[in-house]
């Protein structure tokens, strides 16, 4: 038969007569005499006590729950028995350090939003004139402002003149609008730390709403606006004299309150391109003959039409260019010399083209003709 050391005596004796219940009718208090796995019994308020410690000589009376024994080891196995608070907080706090390293990352709002390996149908290493710049991103400023494009590791923002420079993704109507009332989180990793901001919520009313990031980046907030024809969300760069971003690496807009952001892989760089060609389309090696599209000239002033890789999310603008790179002309097959005087489209749908016409009528039937093309329907 086991025996407890006894605090009382100090002598090793038979657990049958140091562990015997003791009885009371009042709680024990820190002069009660008892020996480790001993019990006290409140005979007024029915509640029990168990005598615990890390050793014989340090213990203390623990109150059990309706006589369930409340145990303060994560170890523990026996079934019907319950942690006390100190010991369900560590196991609630490591509970909820694994689920942060591993929670489930919800739906980025963003489309090309991993700019280490950015989608860039313009070609352009640094853009400085205002508009358009990667896909899906325009860039503005009340002064001057650059975009630059660092291959492998994301892009910086630059506001060279003026107050502020802005980098901007719209959002189309139809999902923009499901995000009033809701809080959402923006998220940017700048040299390997993630900095956040909450927009909360969403209204409907035109006009700029903004926000620091967590942790804070100096001269840099995001916001978002709401126009009649798209929602707006921009990244702020703002302060006196030439000032520039770090290179930011990844963003992500999402619902909640929470960033996601570290738990989400590289982006398919196939899955961002068709998203953004949804928007804008830019036929391969737009200035050289090698990838254009080749159609035939079906009389003096037409060509034939032709359908986009991705189709759009409407009738999108489109515009020929030669082998040259010159604007609204085509180019012979044959030889590469350059047709038309004002080559233009008409006829476009969200999925095509169904028919091209020259007004100098330069065209000769039955002749193959090339071009590069570009077709925005970009908001």
């Amino acid at each position: 038969m086991a025996t407890y050391k006894s605090k009382h005596t100090g002598q090793k004796v038979d657990s049958a007569v140091d562990k015997a219940h003791i009885t009371g009718p009042s709680d024990p208090t820190s002069s009660t005499v008892g020996v480790l796995g001993q019990r006290y019994f409140n005979t007024v308020t029915l509640d029990v006590f168990e005598c615990i410690g890390a050793s014989a000589d340090e213990y203390e009376w623990r109150k059990q729950a309706s006589g369930i024994e409340i145990i303060n080891n994560l170890n523990e196995t026996t079934p019907g028995k319950v942690l006390d608070a100190s010991q369900g907080k560590i196991l609630k706090d490591s509970i909820n350090t694994k689920l942060d390293k591993t929670a489930t990352p919800n739906r980025n709002l963003l489309h090309n939003w991993d700019f280490r390996n950015p989608v860039n149908q313009r070609a352009q290493a640094n853009y400085t004139s205002q508009g358009y710049t990667i896909d899906r991103w325009s860039m503005s400023a009340d002064g001057t402002g650059s975009l630059e494009v660092i291959a492998g590791q994301g892009i910086r923002l630059k506001k060279i003149s003026g107050t502020y420079a802005v980098i901007a993704m719209r959002i189309e109507p139809s999902e923009w609008n499901q995000l009033i009332g809701k809080t959402l989180t923006i998220s940017l990793e700048i040299g390997g730390i993630i900095h956040t901001a909450q927009i909360a919520p969403v209204t409907p009313e035109e006009g700029y709403r903004g926000s620091g990031f967590s942790p804070t980046v100096s001269n840099l907030s995001v916001g978002y606006m709401t126009f009649p024809q798209y929602g707006q969300i921009q990244i702020v760069l703002e302060g006196a004299g030439t000032i520039q971003t770090g290179i930011i690496s990844r963003a992500k807009f999402e619902l909640g309150t929470v960033s996601t952001l570290a738990n989400d892989p590289p982006a398919d760089f196939g899955e961002q391109l068709t998203l953004c060609m949804r928007y804008y389309e830019r036929s391969a090696y737009l200035n050289s003959w090698i990838g254009a599209r080749q159609t035939v000239a079906l009389r003096a002033d037409w060509l034939l039409g032709f359908y986009f890789v991705v189709p759009k999310r409407i009738a999108p603008t489109v515009t020929l260019y030669s082998r040259q790179g010159n604007a609204n002309k085509v180019s012979n097959i044959s030889d590469g010399t350059e047709v038309g005087t004002n080559v233009y489209v008409t006829g476009s749908t969200a999925l095509g083209t169904s028919v091209t016409v020259d007004s100098g009528a330069g065209f000769v039937a039955g002749q193959g003709y090339d071009f590069g093309y570009e077709a925005s329907a970009d908001l």
